[in-house]
């Protein structure tokens, strides 16, 4: 049976949401675990997942795009 680190996640949560909220306003995983009262391994497990890297990844790539100045 494996870990739980390696079963994708299926739907994010609340929980979840927060974690990748505060991940992407620049904190540390450490402070993220400290703020939300979790494991360590639940922030990085929720910032691997796949659901969470797309998001991630859409929200870094719309704030990376900069406007076209003629």
């Amino acid at each position: 049976m494996p870990s739980t680190y390696q079963i994708p996640l299926k739907k994010l949560g609340p929980l979840h949401v927060s974690i990748i909220e505060l991940h992407l306003k620049g904190w540390k995983n450490k402070d993220i675990q400290v703020e939300l009262g979790i494991s360590h391994n639940t922030v990085s497990h929720t910032l691997r997942d796949p659901i969470a890297q797309a998001i991630i990844q859409k929200v870094l790539a719309g704030k990376l795009e900069s406007p076209r100045i003629y």
